[in-house]
């Protein structure tokens, strides 16, 4: 299958018309706009194409037990809305949404996770040469589209340093094979995509791409087709094509926390097949599920997640709605902090370090 054709942004919403044109009032007294069948509507649409609820445990018929109930008629537009923001939030899916014309719902998955990011650490301490830098750098950090790149002197040797704060910045050809020529005198690479909450799968092979000169299948995907919670379609098989003037052949660690979400979920589970390539930090967010939807009676507009994606393990897929585990698991000490120490970038230059002897 194409892979440009396919996932064009996992974060792309569904197209909106004005809310005030369409938007019902559910105190207007049509049965069709009430809050009794707005929940019916909203309920059956999870519960027959949402792809999740065997991974996460999801009894949802359970929940239409418990919210049901707490659905009256005279309820207000805020009020019911707030209802099923909270039903919707049992999913526990960045990529579930509901939107009205007053609020749009939403799902941190990172909210009970350690931040693991420091930006003004990063900054004073490792990209900029100033008197507090850890390698006494002599030149600035380059910013080449929405890469932003540093070369560390450690032990006589050369680390390459990338930093990508989101999927949903476009990669150019020129940005990825400026920044990775400029990495040739290095010995290893430090991609560093914390923070990235994710944006367009193409930016991914735009990346992965010129990491390898070998093919991989790097990742599974089924479609929901049918009203039951198994109903899936055929797989479809993903696989990188290497490609580009400049690749980096050499090693390369990942640096993910928790609020990596979405795209930058899949492009961690991508990696999984590279052999030179190792993730050090926290599992990734999660948010393998490409969102779809529709709309209300009332107007309101809602997505949730109609696929699984996994990437191949030991004969089967690694399913992972949940997030991509490191190979290194490491959080940020806050007494390295205190000293102007990234634990994680600390981890990922010994590691390189003792790849390269």
């Amino acid at each position: 299958m194409n892979k440009r054709s396919f996932y064009i942004s996992t974060l792309t919403l569904l197209a909106l018309v004005t809310f005030s044109t369409c938007e019902k009032n559910l105190m207007d007294g049509d049965p069709n706009y009430s809050p009794e069948a707005n929940f019916e509507y909203l309920w059956k649409q999870v519960d027959e194409k949402y792809s999740y609820f065997d991974v996460k445990n999801i009894d949802w018929d359970e929940v239409y037990t418990e919210y049901s109930a707490r659905v009256h008629s005279n309820m207000p537009n805020e009020a019911f809305f707030n209802l099923m923001f909270e039903m919707l939030g049992t999913l526990k899916d960045g990529h579930v949404n509901l939107r009205s014309s007053f609020n749009v719902s939403r799902y941190n998955i990172s909210y009970d996770a350690p931040e693991n990011f420091n930006g003004r650490l990063l900054e004073d301490y490792y990209l900029e040469p100033n008197e507090l830098n850890h390698f006494n750098l002599s030149e600035h950090s380059y910013i080449t589209g929405p890469l932003r790149h540093q070369i560390f002197p450690v032990n006589g040797q050369f680390i390459g340093y990338i930093h990508y704060g989101s999927f949903s910045n476009p990669i150019s050809d020129y940005d990825i094979e400026y920044t990775l020529n400029r990495m040739r005198p290095t010995k290893a690479l430090i991609i560093d995509v914390r923070q990235n909450g994710g944006g367009a799968i193409t930016n991914i092979f735009q990346m992965i791409n010129r990491l390898t000169e070998e093919k991989y299948y790097i990742y599974g995907t089924v479609i929901k087709d049918g009203p039951a919670h198994d109903d899936f379609g055929e797989l479809m098989k993903v696989y990188n094509e290497p490609e580009g003037q400049v690749k980096y052949n050499k090693p390369v660690v990942i640096l993910t926390n928790r609020n990596c979400y979405s795209a930058t979920t899949f492009f961690a589970a991508a990696l999984k097949a590279y052999p030179q390539v190792t993730q050090v930090g926290d599992t990734t967010g999660g948010g393998a599920g490409a969102p779809h939807g529709g709309q209300m009676p009332n107007g309101w507009y809602y997505r949730f997640s109609v696929t699984r994606s996994g990437y191949p393990a030991n004969d089967t897929l690694y399913d992972f709605e949940t997030g991509v585990p490191p190979d290194v698991y490491v959080n940020m000490d806050p007494a390295d902090e205190a000293n102007g120490h990234d634990t994680m970038i600390d981890t990922a230059i010994t590691l390189l370090v003792n790849q390269t002897k």
